[in-house]
């Protein structure tokens, strides 16, 4: 690549520390494109105080704008700027800042890890003026953007309901989970008992569902925030850091499921499934680990068209739909999951996904 490439990497400033509050996702971009030569920019900004008064936030918000345009000024005429999308203090000049980079010729990519405006859109606990600033804060700055990075088809149509180019938008596919090289990874194996994993935040508030999990299956729980009780049907396993996690993880399959209940996937963080790549899709395939996620989930799709795993509408459904596979079949799933291994724990998705916004 002739371009030269740069990523953004916002530095969080509260009081007299400094810090990125990047999660594993946002670190993988990061890395997989310093694998490509692409440099840091880094932007120190202070963090939100949330002023009172309309006139203060105004100025907080061109203040950040000032900041960014500073930190951005040594970018040339062909120069490519990778910002990871939604900022993590976002403004609401953040359009601006972009129309100013095209007009400098300046090549834009945004790789889209949430989308606040469509996941709190249902959101009847957010007020109307969060979801006002959110709007004004996202959708006019990804109209700015020359490429923009996305999950799948589906967010891709529902951003073009938004009013974004077709034409701009490049889809991801699958999130990259880098993971490093040593200790070989457990291997997941189908048994009588088919024990099922469920990784990630567990508050009652966001997977309302894990309070009521059917008992014809074994869950292993990992993660923060569990509350529930354990038996011989569910095991709670504590959390652990993302980068040591695929090393504790034990199950024949990864659950990839979210919202107020087990019957469907329902409620703010349910039905964002219909349009979101959840990052712990990842972490199972990082692991080989053959996939059960809602039917109406935009990740369905891959499921079935890779063959990593089975789709259910209901987690009551689970049970029955296990007794169907054949050890054969599951491990068909298994390998398939490997495969699909050897591409997120190098970068394949984003680097391709790249390629493509760069053509």
């Amino acid at each position: 690549m002739k371009e030269k490439i740069y990523i953004v990497k916002e530095h969080i400033c509260s009081g007299e520390s400094e810090f990125t509050a990047a999660g594993k996702a946002r670190i993988d971009v990061e890395d997989i494109l310093y694998d490509w030569k692409a440099k840091d920019i880094k932007i120190k900004i202070k963090k939100n105080l949330n002023e009172n008064s309309i006139l203060k936030k105004l100025f907080s918000h061109y203040h950040l704008y000032q900041i960014w345009k500073k930190s951005l000024d040594k970018l040339k005429e062909g120069d490519v700027l990778i910002i990871q999308f939604p900022l993590q203090e976002g403004f609401i000049f953040a359009s601006h800042l972009l129309k100013n980079l095209k007009k400098k010729n300046i090549k834009t990519i945004a790789v889209i890890h949430d989308l606040e405006t469509l996941r709190i859109t249902k959101d009847n606990t957010i007020s109307k003026k969060r979801k006002i600033r959110l709007y004004i804060e996202e959708i006019p700055a990804l109209k700015q953007f020359s490429k923009i990075v996305v999950h799948n088809q589906s967010m891709k149509k529902a951003l073009m309901k938004k009013g974004i180019s077709e034409d701009s938008m490049v889809t991801l596919k699958m999130f990259d989970y880098l993971i490093k090289e040593g200790n070989e990874l457990p291997e997941s194996t189908k048994s009588e008992e088919n024990n099922i994993i469920i990784a990630g935040n567990l508050s009652s508030y966001k997977v309302g569902y894990v309070y009521e999990l059917p008992h014809d299956v074994k869950f292993d729980l990992y993660g923060i925030n569990y509350t529930g009780v354990t038996d011989n049907k569910i095991k709670y396993h504590g959390s652990y850091p993302s980068d040591e996690l695929p090393w504790h993880l034990k199950g024949a399959y990864g659950l990839v499921w979210d919202g107020d209940t087990a019957k469907t996937c329902s409620g703010i963080f349910g039905d964002y499934l219909r349009i979101n790549n959840p990052h712990k899709t990842s972490l199972y395939l990082a692991c080989g680990i053959p996939i059960i996620t809602w039917n109406k989930a935009a990740i369905a799709q891959y499921v079935r068209k890779n063959r990593v795993g089975i789709t259910v509408s209901s987690l009551d459904e689970i049970n029955e739909k296990l007794k169907d596979v054949s050890k054969d079949e599951y491990n068909l799933m298994r390998k398939n999951a490997k495969k699909c291994s050897e591409r997120v724990r190098k970068g394949y998705y984003l680097k391709k996904a790249i390629q493509e916004a760069l053509s």
